[in-house]
């Protein structure tokens, strides 16, 4: 009886003991280091994070081929676009409310 106790507790040991290993083994050593940058960013409103990443953008797009070709992409759509749009629900809306015939 004494044996087994004793089996039991130098087995709850060596798995305890591994657990404990392993789980240090998988936590980074530098958690607790934070990057500057980070720190800036985690307190900054929104609107602030707006500036600085227009700020990061325009140091990007220093060409100004870059430039042309982003205010392209950003246009709005075309009216032609919008009224086929247009046109499509309302006959969306035709289909589903037709009119009564008496």
């Amino acid at each position: 009886m004494k044996s087994r106790t004793i089996k039991l507790f130098i087995v709850s040991m060596t798995l305890g003991l591994g657990m404990q290993v392993t789980q240090a083994a998988a936590i980074p050593k530098n958690q607790s280091a934070a990057t500057p940058s980070q720190v800036i960013t985690d307190k900054q409103s929104p609107i602030e994070k707006a500036l600085s990443q227009q700020k990061r953008d325009r140091k990007l797009l220093s060409n100004q081929d870059d430039i042309k070709v982003l205010t392209s992409l950003k246009t709005p759509a075309a009216q032609n676009f919008l009224a086929e749009q247009h046109q499509r629900f309302s006959r969306f809306v035709q289909a589903i409310f037709q009119p009564h015939s008496s």
